[in-house]
């Protein structure tokens, strides 16, 4: 209904007089899979979407990945967590609550404390906070460029990480480079420039690897609704406030 709704603004013609009707086409009839109702980012290369299928994807294209964290998404402990009602679970950008929970569960606590000047957010992310039932928002987006890489203080133990969890995997060929957004490097010790500034990586190009930063902008400002809501409003709330950047994104996108 949101697309067709957008059909005279993209024509210009008088709707829906002049614009066959495809709702029906439209409905997804099928219990979306993972993710299956997230609209993504058409700028972001795709094998068989926006990329042709006779083109070969060569070893130097790589995806470039950002990971980051945002401690303004904190949560409130519900009352009554079993009245909870949850129309969306994991369909979208947020992963299914109970698998994630039984990750953290079991997932070994053995973060290192940061050495790095003013680095803050990654010390006090294990703050006991017993009024909380969620500290924060982790998320991964896609930056321009040729490059998998992530955040330093994410990349720490990384493959030992998901090597010893039942609910996350990694293809054994996988390159991964570490690095570090310009803005979050100047939190850094001096010697964390030469390791991880995206200036020394080969094929990152004239990036600043902090779209990330961008979009937590506009969740920042809801931070303070959402903490008060049940967890199934919140993360119904916060998928839907994603998917419109990105539809926006791809309606926009032809423009200049």
């Amino acid at each position: 209904m949101t697309f067709m709704s957008k059909i005279r603004w993209l024509t210009n013609e008088a709707f829906p007089s002049h614009v066959p009707d495809r709702y029906r086409e439209l409905l997804q009839p099928d219990i979306p899979i993972d993710g299956g109702l997230a609209l993504f980012c058409p700028a972001c290369p795709q094998m068989d979407i926006n990329i042709p299928p006779e083109i070969e994807w060569k070893p130097e294209d790589k995806p470039q990945l950002v990971v980051d964290g945002n401690m303004k998404l904190v949560h409130l402990i519900m009352k009554r967590p079993e009245d909870d009602v949850s129309l969306s679970n994991g369909e979208l950008f947020m992963v299914k609550r109970v698998p994630y929970a039984e990750h953290l569960a079991n997932a070994p606590q053995r973060q290192p404390k940061s050495k790095c000047n003013n680095h803050r957010a990654q010390n006090n992310v294990n703050v006991n906070r017993n009024h909380l039932d969620c500290t924060g928002k982790g998320a991964c987006a896609k930056e321009s460029g040729k490059l998998i890489w992530t955040t330093q203080s994410w990349i720490v133990h990384f493959r030992q990480r998901v090597s010893e969890s039942e609910f996350l995997e990694l293809w054994e060929s996988l390159e991964i480079t570490g690095a570090m957004g310009k803005w979050h490097l100047v939190a850094h010790i001096a010697e964390c420039f030469s390791k991880f500034t995206l200036n020394f990586v080969e094929g990152a190009g004239q990036v600043d690897g902090e779209i990330l930063e961008t979009l937590w902008s506009p969740l920042d400002e809801v931070a303070g609704l959402t903490q008060v809501m049940s967890i199934a409003h919140r993360q119904e709330f916060l998928d839907a406030c994603i998917n419109d950047s990105n539809w926006r994104k791809i309606i926009r996108i032809g423009r200049n």
